[in-house]
């Protein structure tokens, strides 16, 4: 099943698919280290769910919601 980075709950796990947006906030992600098949899991969220703690690769990151909507994972439900 194919969600949205930002639609995931705290704990679940998915693998990165696709990234969208303009060249520049696409370009960014990736360099971040959003490329396809890189496996993302959401550590935390804030209560709010405005921003996310994630693990990737070998560390954590933290990003608002409006950068991880850009994001398209495959989860396992």
């Amino acid at each position: 099943m194919i969600k949205k980075l930002s639609e995931l709950s705290k704990n679940q796990a998915g693998i990165v698919c696709d990234v969208d947006g303009d060249i520049f906030l696409k370009r960014r992600l990736l360099e971040l280290g959003f490329v396809n098949g890189v496996c993302v899991k959401v550590l935390n969220v804030s209560p709010l769910k405005q921003t996310f703690l994630l693990s990737l690769q070998d560390y954590c990151i933290a990003l608002r919601n409006n950068s991880l909507q850009l994001v398209s994972v495959v989860v396992d439900e």
